[in-house]
């Protein structure tokens, strides 16, 4: 009696699920480097990413259908599926992430500890277009007190130079770049700090106001940050000005030393 032997078809999904998850994360991985190093331009950064974002999201989608052929026919291409999507993972992870944050933050690229008399940006920092991108402030003070109610500055009982000093320290041990070597002098009882922090891995540029009022018994430190590029942050604006003003509280609670 003859035996049959079963054989096991390829997935096509499987196999055509490699080169566009092979794709992406190289392109992606290129575009932040072209970023950061400051070939690659906000705008085309932005277009590259979400093209990249294309290609993972093919490559899922066709792994996805890989598995599937695997599951129902027992077809082969297993670990080319799980393999695709592996190197799909960091690009649509993130993308995950963003696409949450878009939904539970406000549409806000500038926010402030004073929504009032918000502190000024003195150094004008232009963006692609050649217009200074921190005037007129772009604050929205019914979405920050709704989204943001932590968002709010801090009175110390203690002199206005010495709080300034604690400022910049904390500027450079936050690995800012400060624009000024020093505290610039706006008004009687005024000093800001200027800096321009560069975001993690995408290396966005964002820039940060410091204001120190001196109130004469006490001393009041205000705090703006701005997005130089997009009509939204997802809360990175607000995540900094509340972890910056929480390190000052520890900084000053410690007595530490600049």
């Amino acid at each position: 009696m003859m035996r049959r032997e079963y054989v096991r078809r390829p997935s096509r999904a499987a196999r055509w699920a490699m080169p566009p998850s092979v794709f992406a994360p190289v392109l992606a991985g290129t575009s932040i480097l072209s970023h950061r190093f400051g070939t690659l331009s906000d705008a085309n950064f932005v277009l590259v990413l979400l093209t990249s974002l294309a290609f993972a999201l093919a490559g899922a989608l066709l792994a996805l259908f890989g598995l599937r052929a695997l599951w129902r026919d027992a077809a082969v291409g297993g670990r080319r599926s799980g393999l695709a999507l592996a190197m799909c993972a960091p690009i649509l992870i993130p993308a995950a992430a963003a696409v949450w944050l878009s939904q539970t933050t406000a549409p806000l690229p500038d926010i402030s500890t004073d929504l009032q008399d918000p502190p000024h940006f003195k150094t004008k920092l232009p963006d692609a277009t050649g217009m200074n991108v921190n005037e007129p402030p772009r604050i929205n003070a019914v979405l920050q007190k709704q989204f943001y109610p932590d968002v709010t500055g801090r009175r110390y009982q203690l002199s206005a130079d010495g709080i300034a000093a604690q400022v910049m320290a904390l500027v450079l041990e936050e690995g800012w770049m400060p624009l000024t070597e020093k505290p610039t002098v706006q008004a009687a009882g005024e000093w800001t700090v200027e800096a321009s922090v560069t975001t993690g891995i995408l290396g966005f540029k964002d820039d940060v106001v410091i204001r120190i009022t001196d109130e004469g018994e006490s001393t009041y430190v205000d705090i703006r940050s701005a997005s130089r590029f997009g009509a939204r942050d997802l809360g990175a604006n607000s995540r900094r000005i509340v972890e910056f003003m929480n390190a000052l509280d520890l900084r000053i609670q410690t007595g530490a030393t600049g």
